[in-house]
């Protein structure tokens, strides 16, 4: 029947959706040993905000000033993003597909149709940089090379300093990818609740896709207003656009109830949002100003906004009223005020009294 699936090709809906939802991820050595690999395939970009909250906790927040495609800032990107707009620090992600040779090595003698041993690797900018140097000592060979690529070890240890705890050294260069390599599949889930077994083609090997997960603008407003970004303390529920989630598709209604899980009461560890990742500040990167220093650098003029789209008295509930505009609060305030003195001058419906009479059934 259509719409039905196994257990494990479900994907679970959480409150935070999250992109290993829909890849099996690389697994560290939770004692700190050296896991054998070879990495192959593309590689996948991305930027991380780190917000610092009121409590003086951190959370991320998955840059909208980034183009994944493209592996760079949009020219207007502060206009995209409003950590971007608040100058918020934060870090690159680099992911990127591998095989996990220790897992490849315990291949159980009766495997199921979907096992293997590919993995989707979430990289730090050190490790990453790292790992790229290793061409220098395979005859400036690319060690994600197909032909003559090379088995690097890798290792994570959470004990040490944030730009040692990553490890990446050349354990045998010049390997080719085998023929028995070349038939692993991956199952690469969605987040409409399908998947699809994806096998390689041309010679090359199957690999999973990165899914983005982001919040939507709106929300990120509203939490960045939560957290005293915006110079208010009270919650800015006028900053979301009213949806009509009836309108809404079913992976559209699932990201817009996810982005609207409260997160400033998150004790941010990022080791739980990137595992094998340092708490902040992310690797490689300043950590993000406190609300007080935000709030200083969006410091706005006393005056209207100069490219405001609607008169005065028109709250247009837009990312530039909250950053830019200098009288935004006036001009909230004196659409309420028209918006209420509108209803009242409303006629108000009059009462229609209705008179039953007891000894009659009919209506």
């Amino acid at each position: 029947m259509a719409g039905r699936r196994s257990m494990d090709e479900t994907p679970t809906y959480g409150q935070r959706q999250r992109w290993d939802n829909y890849v099996v991820r690389w697994e560290w050595d939770e004692k700190g040993g050296f896991r054998l690999a070879r990495l192959f395939g593309d590689v996948w970009t991305d930027y991380v905000h780190t917000v610092e909250t009121k409590n003086g906790k951190f959370y991320p927040e998955f840059c909208h000033g980034w183009n994944v495609d493209t592996c760079e800032f949009y020219p207007d990107k502060e206009e995209r993003c409003p950590c971007c707009a608040l100058k918020l620090k934060g870090g690159y992600r680099y992911y990127m597909n591998a095989i996990d040779l220790e897992v490849e090595e315990n291949k159980p003698s009766r495997p199921k149709a979907d096992w293997s041993p590919i993995r989707f690797m979430d990289m730090s900018p050190t490790l990453f940089t790292r790992v790229k140097e290793l061409k220098s000592v395979n005859k400036g060979v690319s060690i994600a090379d197909t032909e003559h690529g090379a088995i690097i070890q890798m290792k994570y240890n959470s004990q040490l300093d944030p730009g040692s705890q990553y490890s990446a050294t050349m354990d045998t260069k010049d390997v080719a990818i085998t023929a028995e390599q070349k038939e692993y599949i991956v199952v690469q889930k969605y987040p409409d609740g399908s998947s699809k077994v994806i096998r390689g083609e041309n010679g090359l090997l199957a690999q999973f896709e990165y899914v983005r997960c982001i919040n939507s603008r709106d929300d990120m407003v509203k939490s960045l207003r939560r957290n005293n970004y915006y110079g208010e303390s009270e919650a800015a529920e006028s900053a979301a656009h009213n949806f009509d989630n009836k309108t809404l598709t079913r992976e559209e209604s699932i990201a817009r109830a996810d982005a609207e899980a409260p997160i400033e009461t998150i004790d941010i560890d990022l080791s739980n949002v990137f595992p094998g990742t340092p708490s902040m500040p992310i690797e490689d990167e300043q950590p993000s100003p406190s609300p007080k220093a935000a709030k200083k650098a969006v410091e706005k003029k006393n005056e209207p906004y100069e490219e405001c789209p609607t008169e005065y008295g028109h709250f247009t509930n837009h990312m530039d009223c909250f950053t830019k505009c200098g009288v935004y609060e006036d001009c909230k305030k004196e659409t309420n005020q028209k918006a209420a003195a509108k209803k009242a001058e409303s006629p108000k419906p009059k009462k229609v009294e209705i008179v039953t009479d007891d000894d009659d059934d009919t209506v």
